[in-house]
């Protein structure tokens, strides 16, 4: 609800002066994200299209508040796990500030992805398969498409562990948009981290 009483307000009250040829007021196809576009009615009944509001916040920065607590439940191990308990291990990768392993992973991907921009989406897939993140996390990949998340995450996973973000999101050298899983735990943290020291890279543990 209060989501939506903000989304009215910007709409009606923020951007009602200005035209709507920007890039932050358009999806991938170029339609313009008119308000109307935020629901539907199906059968007298008003739904929230939510994969409109998402891409709506996400052209505007807007990105999703996670406390630390809420980090910490994302870098926890699933229940199906052998592993019991969370694990609060902290990283610096080539020098940074302390990170999470959500963190790491994908500042390690970035990392590869900076210094080999000319990559295409295939090769990328390639480079980070699925196996990477182990076999007891019920995912889709590590390296996903935008419609792939909406069509095929389950959905409590969809904002944890994919959140359209922009720093998790990224385009391959032949134009795909994809995004990179942040669900890295003490299961699978390794296989990354091993990735990173065969790049000559450094990772370290600070706590």
């Amino acid at each position: 609800m209060f989501v939506s009483k903000v989304i009215f307000y910007l709409w009606n009250d923020v951007f009602k002066d200005y035209g709507f040829d920007d890039k932050d007021f358009q999806d991938e196809e170029g339609k313009i994200l008119s308000f109307d576009r935020f629901y539907e009615d199906k059968n007298g009944k008003t739904n929230v299209d939510i994969a409109i509001v998402e891409l709506f916040l996400e052209n505007l920065g807007v990105e999703e508040y996670i406390s630390e607590e809420e980090e910490e439940k994302i870098d926890a191990v699933p229940s199906n796990n052998e592993t019991k308990g969370n694990d609060k291990t902290k990283y610096s990768f080539n020098g940074s500030e302390p990170l999470g392993k959500g963190d790491l992973g994908i500042s390690i991907i970035k990392q590869y992805l900076k210094e080999h921009p000319e990559m295409k989406y295939s090769e990328i897939k390639e480079t980070f398969p699925d196996s990477m993140l182990g076999k007891e996390l019920k995912l889709i990949g590590l390296i996903v498409t935008r419609q792939e998340i909406i069509e095929n995450a389950i959905e409590r996973y969809k904002q944890r562990a994919y959140g359209f973000y922009k720093k998790r999101k990224f385009y391959s050298s032949d134009g795909v948009e994809f995004y990179v899983s942040n669900w890295w735990n003490i299961t699978n943290i390794d296989s990354i981290i091993k990735f990173a020291k065969e790049q000559g890279w450094t990772v370290e543990t600070t706590k």
